[in-house]
């Protein structure tokens, strides 16, 4: 997670070409082969299996070859019917000379202590840990999965607060409660046929720009609606991204198993995409000083810029292959430039269509950057380089919720608090994502206004739906409570404030003052 995939300097790399070089790595230190699959250090077998995935296949012919442990866990709930079905692809451990603490904990039956230990949850609160402490555990690994740590239990709480849902429920669904409510369901209808009726509004005559605008804002609800889709069983939903710029294929690489893995690190594909245009990390360097000057033309071209890397992977360097969905934004091209009016019979020469086709997409792109990127990039969220835990984030008076922090009560001395590895899964996505203060606000318009909600719900168990995951907020409240944390939630503002004042860092004075506290803590 903090050692850089050789393409990570490149000024243009692909997800497939990340895709490569993190099995390829994978497989060098684990010792499995290139048509296996490893979960908690164990090698399985999965070709038989392809075609009788729940999700779907295409997940594990991405993922083939790779240690799938993290995507494994966070989009699985049930831990015991998913583990019964792995068990039978069983081939061999993996040829390690350490022992993964996922691997050596305790059976999924055992029951969970009401308070765990602060060790095992967070362990810079606890001091300098003794060597006996981690003699389970793997140097090399990312992520643990401890039995008893944070994650799971948290896990299996949300498991119980899902499965009480759907026996209320009786939905009969195939999905249980994880799957969409019934509002979900009647607001996607609204807000596509909302999206479909404004682009019909686009081709009257004289319309101006106004109507592309408003598709735009709706273009953005549903490419967030697709993004969560894409996370879970097929369904016709994850298409809705593709009416964007942006391709749920190619989202599947760089975002589900990319960035909602390894949020904020040297690995993260989506930090790695908008560089050397902006630099998030506290290990690299920083943004340069015209930043100010094209933030802006940044956030526009997000959705083009997608657009243009796909046709040069697809045409001229020939790595992925051209899907059906990725004609369906020249679709509506077409379309514009057909009906817009302006020419005789209502054929244009595609001046006007295209100009609103511009406008649509671009107002998406600028909406997904403004509602997206504060979540991860924000000041107050940790980027690699960044002290893991950290002091308390200073919050101006009166912004954020104080009574949630993912930051321990009473930190010990800077010095007693080693950087220990693995950390536990939940406790990473956590510190590396933050979440908007919009739990009051109903389901439409936090699909409208705020369609990457609950995020850190989300990082935690992507397989649920998102109007499932207001259910899970009490049971991630008490796993917090019970490792001695509290959980922050910010304004809008305060994020989008947060990631500029990150990103615009002239000259790296705030990242050379971090560097040097983390100097001194050393010497310390």
């Amino acid at each position: 997670m903090d050692k850089p995939l050789p393409s990570r300097g490149n000024f243009y790399s692909s997800r497939h070409v990340w895709l490569k070089e993190i099995g390829e790595a994978q497989r060098q230190r684990l010792g499995h082969a290139a048509h296996e699959w490893v979960v908690h250090k164990k090698v399985y077998d999965l070709a038989s299996y392809l075609d009788s995935h729940p999700g779907g296949r295409a997940w594990l012919d991405l993922t083939r070859g790779m240690d799938v442990t993290p995507l494994f866990e966070s989009h699985h709930v049930n831990d015991a019917k998913t583990q019964a079905i792995l068990r039978k692809f069983y081939i061999r451990d993996c040829k390690t000379t350490t022992t993964s603490p996922s691997a050596t904990a305790e059976p999924l039956a055992a029951a969970a202590p009401s308070t765990p230990t602060r060790l095992e949850t967070w362990p810079s609160v606890a001091g300098t840990p003794s060597a006996s402490d981690f003699r389970n555990d793997d140097p090399e690994a990312d992520f643990s999965f401890r039995n008893r740590a944070f994650y799971k239990i948290f896990k299996r709480r949300a498991a119980k607060v899902l499965e009480k849902a759907e026996d209320s429920s009786n939905s009969g669904s195939a999905r249980g409660a994880r799957g969409p409510t019934t509002e979900m369901r009647v607001l996607v209808w609204i807000l596509l046929s909302a999206w479909l009726l404004s682009l019909a509004w686009c081709c009257r005559e004289g319309a101006g720009v106004g109507p592309a605008v408003v598709a735009g804002v709706l273009l953005n609800a549903l490419t967030g609606i697709g993004h969560n889709a894409m996370h879970s069983v097929p369904s016709w939903w994850r298409y809705l991204m593709d009416l964007s710029l942006f391709s749920s294929e190619e989202w599947r690489i760089s975002h589900c198993i990319s960035h909602h893995h390894y949020p904020g690190s040297q690995i993260d594909f989506e930090v790695a995409a908008i560089e050397p245009f902006i630099h998030s990390l506290y290990s690299g360097p920083p943004s340069n000083q015209f930043l100010p000057f094209y933030l802006w033309w940044v956030l526009c071209i997000l959705g083009p810029f997608e657009l243009l890397a796909r046709g040069m992977n697809v045409f001229f360097l020939r790595i992925q292959p051209l899907r059906w969905e990725n004609l369906l934004p020249f679709m509506e091209l077409g379309l514009l430039i057909v009906f817009a009016g302006g020419g005789k019979g209502g054929v244009v020469v595609g001046g006007e269509g295209l100009k609103k086709w511009v406008v649509m997409h671009v107002a998406a792109s600028v909406l997904m950057g403004l509602q997206a990127l504060p979540l991860h990039h924000s000041e107050h969220a940790w980027m690699d380089g960044k002290d893991d835990f950290s002091s308390p984030p200073s919050l101006p008076s009166g912004e954020g919720k104080r009574d949630k922090s993912l930051l321990p009560a009473s930190p010990s001395p800077p010095s007693s608090r080693p950087t220990v590895r693995p950390i536990d899964f939940g406790l990473h996505a956590l510190r590396a994502t933050q979440d908007y203060d919009i739990s009051e606000l109903p389901l439409l318009a936090k699909l409208v206004l705020f369609p990457f909600n609950h995020h850190r719900l989300h990082h935690l168990l992507p397989s649920v739906d998102e109007s499932r995951l207001p259910l899970l907020e009490e049971a991630l409240k008490e796993t917090c409570e019970d490792v001695g944390a509290k959980y922050i939630v910010y304004p809008w503002r305060e994020l989008a404030w947060g990631t500029v004042r990150h990103w615009i860092d002239i000259g790296g004075e705030r990242r050379r003052k971090w560097a040097e506290r983390q100097k001194s803590r050393k010497r310390e």
